[in-house]
This record gives structure tokens, sequence and C-alpha cells, in this order.
């Protein structure tokens, strides 16, 4: 019974570590505690200290992946909204983040990608097509993605 409790705590502090290391959503750590085959009696306990020490919390996960999906990968709506379903976050909470993106900042992580496209490749009709599907493949949306493509193409002639 003593050993056990010691590898209890262990446990216990891995994945306090797991979760300061980056944010983590609930349904991440859950997964994490699957490998050391705690009774869901025992997981929903543990879920429930690292939630009132503030180690998880899905509205601050949520929050950062947004802000930190738009800004650093340039990522979509639309993928980035898939990618928080997978992580089983509540669907009102992903879309308050998603409405609350800026359209200003949403845009220029857009157009920081047709930029980039356009470093290497000459625009012309097979290559706006290759930079839909590229953009299509970021989680944009093809409306706003043909409307963006014509405007830098139009900029640029």
């Amino acid at each position: 019974m003593r050993t056990e409790n010691v590898l209890s705590i262990q446990t216990i502090e891995r994945i306090k570590r797991y979760c300061a290391f980056q944010d983590r959503s609930e349904w991440e750590v859950r997964r994490r505690m699957q490998q050391y085959q705690f009774s869901e009696k025992e997981e929903n306990k543990m879920i429930d200290e690292l939630k009132e020490a503030n180690y998880i919390d899905d509205y601050r996960f949520t929050k950062i992946y947004v802000k930190s999906k738009v800004g650093y990968k340039q990522w979509g709506k639309r993928k980035i909204r898939e990618e928080l379903s997978h992580k089983r976050i509540d669907p009102e909470l992903i879309e308050e983040f998603l409405d609350s993106i800026p359209e200003e900042e949403y845009l220029n992580a857009m157009r920081h990608c047709i930029r980039k496209w356009s470093y290497t490749k000459v625009m012309n009709p097979l290559t706006c097509v290759k930079l839909y599907r590229f953009l299509f493949s970021k989680g944009y949306e093809p409306d706003l993605i043909k409307e963006e493509i014509k405007n830098f193409v139009s900029a640029n002639e």
C-alpha cells in the first residue's frame, strides 16, 4: 500500500510537470494519464486537483492556442476549430475565441503566407491554384482565399 502511495505521488508530480511545460487541455492530460492505468475515480480526483492548482484550464488553453496558431503558424479558423475539436474543447469556447480574433490580424496572417509563397513562385494561373490549395490546407475560408489572391495579383501587376 505504501509503495502505491509513493507511485501515485510520483505520478502526480510527472503530470504536474507535463502540465507546467505548456498549457494542456483536460483531454490531453486525461490521455496522458491513461498510461498510468488509474481507475476512473482516481483519474477524476487528480484532474480536480490539477484544476484547483490551476495546472489545467481549458479557457486559458484555448485562448493561448488560438492566439499562437494565428500569430505564429498563420493557421486559418477552419484548421484551428478542427484541431481544438480533436482536443475535446467545448465548441462554444472555440467559437468565442475564434470570433475574438481581430479581422486585420487574421488577414495579415494570410497575406504573410501569400507573400512568402510569392517570393519563390511566379504568379500565374497554375501557381494561383497551388496557392489556393496551400491556403485551404492552412485552414482559411475559400471565399476569403479567392478574394485575397485576387487582391494580391491585381496589386502586383
